[in-house]
């Protein structure tokens, strides 16, 4: 009987803590899902509803990032070409933790960057360019 429940308080501690880590906070509504953590720590979500092919002859795939950082949070839109393997970020707005926005960028960068082998956004290409 013991056995059985270290077993389960080893489990339920385990998913307590798998879900704090992931918790996105409540000011952000939309269907985040957790991709990655990078080695600073910080949590990169993907907004699984705003995903949306831009350009299929180029296969360009439009989407909404949330970077939760330790002192502050992160959302912004980006665009990752498929067949170049590149990124460019578009309007983006950081936030307080406490979700009151702090700054609000509206440009697209005019130039895009090639995506770097092991980090964060090879893992964003792998989810938003594999069918």
């Amino acid at each position: 009987m013991m056995r059985i429940l270290s077993v389960i308080f080893l489990f339920l501690s385990l998913a307590v803590g798998a879900q704090a880590k992931s918790t996105v906070p409540k000011h952000f509504s939309e269907n985040w899902i957790e991709l990655s953590e990078n080695k600073s720590g910080s949590l990169f979500f993907i907004d699984e509803d705003s995903i949306k092919k831009i350009n299929k002859k180029e296969s360009i795939v439009q989407f909404s990032l949330l970077i939760l950082k330790s002192n502050k949070d992160l959302k912004s839109v980006m665009e990752i070409d498929c067949d170049k393997q590149t990124v460019r970020s578009g309007p983006e707005y950081q936030y307080k933790k406490s979700g009151s926005l702090l700054i609000k960028f509206d440009d697209w960068e005019k130039e895009s960057s090639v995506i770097k082998e092991g980090t964060v956004f090879e893992v964003v290409k792998n989810y938003v360019c594999t069918p």
